[in-house]
């Protein structure tokens, strides 16, 4: 099936602001401790898209819609932090978001080091857990996601062994964490299939959820951000953008010169159905945007049915 990418104009624009009323889709079905994906031989070829590797899922039942080399080895990059919110949330369940964390010096170098992406905390700036969850998770900040780590298992090693702990518990074929921020490392690996199976976890625990599922979201007012800072998820509120069959509620995007653009990212289609998209290797940022619209468009139930795309907005 060949692909068109087709790019919304004021109808969808209109249509995400009326979805704002909208609640949070409830959690994926519970499949046990393994999220198990299948081809069928109605799986179709993603042979006319921009990225090199990509999968569609059905996340409802597993089926494996579409694909192209899904088990293939990639370089991860921020996709990684869809495991690092996951392993927080559920160490985090029950807990009181509004614990506060110290951003140590340590972090700071760590980030500037590895010239990672950060929220824009200062050293010795106090934020709370929910400022580091919603950090990593929209701006993709390492500051956040180191700090986070730390709050929750003592230290990055402890952490990140934790992160691969849960890969084994899902079951991943060939996914491996050295660091909790996607940061380069030729020890830290995943496949498109491992990081949908890896999202619908995250969808599957009602605060990773709502984290990867919101777009925007403003820190706690420190003396050093006397207004917070505010954090956006720029992938969905780019989405709403295209025309697609329903509504693309959740995305991790992640870039490195090694990964090339990547994205994972989950759709409500019309008739209810969810559906997992996953990416990874394309040669810029809209290229990424345009090949989950055109996945979701050419394969997703509903598509080509005329209906215009709609988004929510997390509370």
């Amino acid at each position: 099936m060949r692909i068109e990418h087709r790019r919304g104009g004021i109808l969808a624009l209109a249509a995400g602001v009326l979805a704002a009323a909208l609640f949070l889709p409830a959690a994926l079905p519970a499949r046990g401790e393994t999220a198990t994906f299948q081809k069928t031989e109605q799986t179709g070829t993603l042979g006319d898209i921009s990225s090199s590797c990509g999968i569609l899922v059905n996340a409802d039942t597993g089926e494996i819609l579409a694909a192209k080399d899904e088990t293939a080895r990639i370089v991860p990059a921020s996709m990684t932090k869809v495991m690092t919110v996951l392993v927080a949330a559920e160490a985090l369940q029950n807990k009181n978001l509004s614990d506060t964390v110290e951003i140590t010096e340590d972090i700071l170098e760590t980030v500037s080091a590895d010239n990672d992406a950060a929220v824009g905390f200062q050293a010795g700036e106090v934020v709370t857990v929910a400022d580091c969850l919603y950090g990593a998770a929209l701006h993709s900040g390492a500051d956040a996601a180191i700090a986070l780590g730390r709050y929750v298992s003592g230290s990055d090693d402890a952490f990140v062994e934790a992160m691969n702990q849960k890969a084994e518990e899902l079951g991943l074929s060939d996914t491996h964490f050295v660091n909790a921020v996607g940061a380069y490392d030729e020890n830290q690996y995943s496949t498109v299939e491992d990081i949908a199976k890896i999202l619908q976890a995250a969808l599957d625990n009602d605060l990773a959820r709502k984290v990867l599922s919101t777009r925007q979201y403003t820190t706690v007012k420190t003396s050093i951000h006397p207004d917070g800072i505010t954090v956006s998820n720029r992938f969905l509120k780019r989405m709403e953008t295209q025309d697609v069959p329903g509504i693309v509620f959740s995305a991790k995007t992640g870039y490195l010169s090694a990964a090339g653009f990547c994205a994972v990212s989950s759709m409500t289609g019309s008739d209810g159905t969810r559906y997992i998209c996953c990416t990874a290797k394309a040669p810029d940022t809209w290229s990424c945007i345009y090949d989950h619209a055109a996945i979701y468009n050419a394969f997703a139930g509903g598509a080509d049915t005329g209906e215009e795309s709609t988004s929510e907005e997390a509370n």
